[in-house]
């Protein structure tokens, strides 16, 4: 099989699915909760006279906790609540899907002939059915 030989549906349906997969790893979901954790774990101060052990404890325990709090595609529990933030990740999911759909449906379109490749290539499939006089 030749790469050669795939549409621009093709490669679109192949790019979304790899993207997809990826985004799928990412957290889609998490708690008011985690979210506050880590905005304060940006705010932690771990160099310098101030931080001492307090700062780097906190800096080594705030992450962890957040965690508990987020979940990607494939943790993630069933239902929306009050406390349930959505990330990225779930916006992005729906878009690669939405493109993978494009995409398949555009290459199956022109595998059947019925789209502008399949329009294009139908004709020269015809001359060659017909006899030579």
């Amino acid at each position: 099989m030749s790469f050669a030989r795939l549409s621009w549906g093709h490669w679109l349906a192949a790019g979304a699915a790899l993207a997809l997969l990826l985004i799928m790893a990412m957290d889609w979901y998490g708690t008011a909760f985690s979210d506050s954790l880590r905005r304060d774990e940006g705010l932690v101060s771990t160099e310098g006279q101030l931080s001492g052990e307090t700062g780097r404890e906190l800096a080594e325990q705030i992450p962890p906790a957040a965690e508990l709090g987020e979940r990607n595609a494939w943790q993630a529990y069933a239902g929306f609540d009050t406390v349930t933030t959505v990330r990225s990740g779930a916006p992005l999911g729906l878009l690669a899907l939405g493109l993978l759909t494009l995409g398949a449906a555009r290459a199956m379109r022109e595998e059947q002939g019925s789209g502008p490749a399949g329009a294009r290539s139908a004709p020269r499939a015809e001359r060659a059915r017909r006899p030579v006089a």
